[in-house]
């Protein structure tokens, strides 16, 4: 059974931070974050390990 986490704040500091320690442990991660640059930043970055790894944009 495969692990799903929703991380806030994923663009940079702990929540990027937490994307990643996830993202390395096999779960299936979903990261949000308010700036569309950094997603595709991160998405080009994360789904290129494989591809558990998803950026939304969202305002909270």
């Amino acid at each position: 059974m495969s692990k799903t986490i929703l991380i806030t704040g994923a663009s940079s500091g702990i929540g990027k931070a937490t994307a990643i320690h996830f993202q390395q442990q096999g779960w299936n991660v979903i990261a949000t974050m308010r700036s569309p640059e950094k997603e595709t930043e991160l998405n080009n970055r994360y789904r290129r390990l494989d591809n558990n790894f998803n950026c939304l944009i969202i305002s909270v």
